[in-house]
């Protein structure tokens, strides 16, 4: 994505960003790398104002913000000398004008500020794919380090083929309005936010190989992705859409694990999620998400989130692993009074839904509560 372009997409969510925008320069501020009023940036009190009448910063705004994320960016990952590999190559050679590098390939490649233009350029990338908060909310969040979240970016883009979806939705975007084309961008960045995190789950200390990481998911993605998972042409479409990329990864890990078919896997992994409501419970924590500012609140749910998404991966291995070609049902030992308690809570859950934050997240913590029991009985059935 352009710069221009990220600039849009940020003032397209500017209102919903209000609180990450203001928590950004927060932290720029205390490590000294922002005066904001030397850039006329908002005070803490003209947030408070903003936040009362429903805006956002402005376009100049955000655009002073996003040269600070990325030079913040680049200050975390210069000197760790990680970018040696061949993996890199592209980055630096793509950092010099064309007839450069068809001219002078092999000296650009042993540039002797080869980390600092790959530092450069990655920064960029990041920060005009995925806006200029995520980087420094997944540190916070999280607790990674600067290497391990941009590792986990360049394994996702690389797994999804980010380039050639840019190139589509730009290629669409003349029969799109503005709105629509900005729609698209957002929901890129919501489906490669998810699978950042799992990522930083399941192969944080593994993604340093980014080839392996992106060699083992990017085929079976690519193949949930399409009309046709298998190729036997009588399987349902593949499920794993931009918001949905976490829910591939899962597929995939547990297609390996069991040696079972992505159909099948497919096919258990959907039963199992509309039988057992774990879109209801996962929306649910995500609409709490998005209206906590509490860092200590927004840390428990994601660890919630995580516990859900760990119960299904369970559940699911199960049920593959005892089905006959992806024939099995979720039946499979979850008829029980846990299951019957958990299906009432969840329902209770869906059906509150203006009730205090506190009290539906203690609604979501009993429904884990049944959901574990439900799996450990699953497993021993």
């Amino acid at each position: 994505m352009k710069q221009t372009q990220i600039v849009s997409t940020e003032a397209f969510n500017a209102v919903k960003r209000l609180k990450s925008h203001e928590s950004l320069i927060q932290f720029l501020e205390s490590t000294g790398e922002l005066n904001r009023s030397s850039e006329f940036l908002p005070t803490d009190v003209n947030f408070r104002v903003l936040a009362e009448e429903g805006k956002g910063l402005t376009r100049p705004e955000i655009a002073v913000l996003i040269a600070y994320a990325k030079n913040s960016i680049a200050s975390l990952l210069k000197g760790r000398g990680m970018f040696t590999g061949s993996h890199f190559d592209n980055y630096v050679v793509s950092y010099f004008p064309v007839l450069m590098q068809q001219k002078f390939k092999k000296y650009i490649l042993n540039h002797a500020l080869r980390d600092e233009l790959v530092v450069t350029v990655l920064s960029n990338k990041f920060v005009n794919t995925m806006g200029c908060t995520c980087f420094h909310s997944m540190m916070k969040e999280y607790g990674c380090s600067a290497s391990h979240i941009l590792f986990a970016f360049l394994a996702s883009q690389e797994i999804i083929q980010l380039d050639r979806l840019w190139m589509e939705i730009e290629t669409a975007s003349k029969a799109q309005d503005a709105n629509g084309r900005l729609n698209s961008f957002v929901q890129i960045q919501s489906g490669m936010n998810r699978m950042m995190e799992w990522l930083l789950r399941y192969h944080q200390h593994d993604l340093e190989d980014i080839e392996k990481v992106v060699m083992q998911y990017k085929n079976n993605i690519a193949a949930l992705q399409s009309d046709d998972v298998d190729g036997s042409g009588d399987n349902p479409k593949g499920t794993c859409l931009m918001s949905d990329l976490s829910k591939g990864l899962e597929i995939s890990l547990i297609s390996d694990k069991t040696g079972a078919s992505l159909s099948s896997v497919l096919k258990i992994f959907e039963s199992c999620s509309n039988a057992m409501q774990f879109e209801t419970i996962l929306f649910e924590i995500e609409q709490l998400l998005n209206g906590s500012s509490n860092e200590l609140e927004r840390r428990a749910l994601k660890i919630l989130c995580c516990e859900v998404e760990e119960l299904r991966m369970a559940l699911v291995e199960i049920l593959t692993l005892r089905s006959d070609h992806g024939k099995a049902t979720t039946r499979h030992g979850l008829e029980s009074d846990a299951h019957k308690a958990f299906m009432i809570n969840v329902m209770d859950i869906a059906s509150q839904g203006s009730e205090q934050g506190h009290t539906k997240m203690a609604r979501i913590i009993v429904a884990i509560q049944y959901l574990r029991k439900i799996v450990d009985e699953a497993r021993r059935s």
